[in-house]
């Protein structure tokens, strides 16, 4: 049976099964770690876990009633609350449970669902999501309710830190006065967010990054990217899948290509040759470009690295790697510093909807100044 545990959390979920087995388990728990490292997901098997009617020694049996049901975020014990736009139809404000049929198809088709994804379904990328106190008074309503099948009555409230104030006060008295076999998760991206009254009374459990074979290895069966493109998103989602997610949507083709072209051309100062690779860069999305700017920046880290002999911490691939031996070899670390100067502040420019060509023309001119003041007999071919 596959195991309903999100990839790179084994730890985390053998700890979660100790305080289960050793009945030391809290009422409510805070899931924390960076966003898209499966807390939703990990929630949703927890949830399994503790309804299960046949558990194996760690974990749900994933065939059961119970965990059909909750596999499919269908169980009536299993509450969900998650940020939405507020809203009020008919004269009554809307809670999660009027989005919960899109949020069901949506995370259980992709359980690294990302708040931006979220956001776009909801047709809400400018305005701002929450939970508000209608879904906290709702919430307390069910949670009054006898319980219909099983052990516990599991709420797994997403991005926690969305509560506003007067949903966070409302909140605190479920946390104080906890209704018999309830059990609360918290999914939390960043707990600076939650009031300090809300954390001390949660037990943490702390969900790692991703290791980049892992979000390649997802990357390649899931998207059927090859491995020299899966490889390169891997490193640029710095532990996130969902981040990875977001990059294999927006970008298709090998950066690794793209960056050594812009960087020759850079070098050898041809306005034509650069203004072409321009083109390539700049017919993609302002998402897409500052993906390529993250990855430019990720490179001449990369560069830092073989110059010092470290390069055994780098992030590089075979097609890129001879580059790099040639590229860290002459160019100056004080060069490498003006390069990430120039490249952050065209990624600012981009980000503020710039004229990208001239952003790019800019920021590849004063590139060229700065490898031919800091390389010397430099072949890049």
């Amino acid at each position: 049976m596959q195991s309903l545990v999100p990839i790179g959390q084994e730890k985390t979920w053998n700890s979660f099964i100790n305080s289960v087995q050793e009945n030391r388990l809290s009422h409510a728990l805070i899931l924390n770690g960076v966003p898209g490292v499966g807390k939703l997901a990990f929630a949703n098997a927890m949830a399994a876990y503790l309804n299960c009617d046949n558990p194996l020694e760690n974990q749900p049996c994933g065939i059961c009633s119970s965990c059909q049901k909750i596999s499919k975020g269908l169980h009536p014990d299993v509450h969900y609350v998650f940020p939405i736009i507020s809203k009020v139809q008919s004269g009554k404000a809307l809670t999660s449970d009027d989005f919960i049929q899109d949020f069901r198809k949506h995370f259980f088709e992709n359980p690294y669902l990302s708040l931006n994804q979220w956001a776009s379904i909801l047709d809400g990328e400018n305005k701002q999501l929450g939970i508000f106190i209608h879904d906290i008074r709702e919430l307390k309503r069910k949670l009054n309710l006898k319980a219909f099948e099983q052990k516990y009555k599991v709420v797994i409230i997403w991005y926690a830190e969305k509560i506003n104030v007067e949903g966070a006060n409302a909140f605190l008295k479920l946390l104080e006065e906890p209704t018999e076999k309830t059990i609360l998760l918290l999914c939390v991206s960043d707990t600076s967010q939650l009031l300090p009254t809300i954390r001390s009374r949660c037990q943490s459990l702390y969900l790692q990054k991703l290791s980049p074979n892992d979000i390649k290895a997802y990357l390649e069966t899931h998207f059927e990217l090859d491995a020299q493109h899966a490889q390169e998103l891997a490193f640029l989602a710095d532990g996130s899948l969902s981040k990875a997610i977001d990059i294999a949507n927006e970008s298709n083709s090998s950066f690794s290509e793209l960056y050594m072209e812009w960087m020759r051309n850079c070098y050898e100062g041809s306005i034509e040759k650069i203004q072409n690779t321009i083109e390539k860069i700049t017919k993609n999305s302002r998402e897409n470009q500052k993906l390529f700017l993250d990855f430019t920046l990720q490179k001449l880290r990369d560069a830092v690295l073989f110059q010092t002999g470290l390069e055994e911490f780098s992030s590089v691939t075979e097609l890129d790697k001879e580059f790099l031996l040639k590229f860290s070899k002459f160019i100056q670390t004080k060069g490498i510093e003006g390069m990430v100067n120039e490249i952050n502040q065209a990624y600012y420019y981009i980000s503020r909807n710039a004229n990208s060509q001239l952003v790019f023309m800019g920021i590849s001119l004063k590139i060229n100044a700065i490898l031919k003041g800091t390389i010397r007999h430099l072949q890049l071919y």
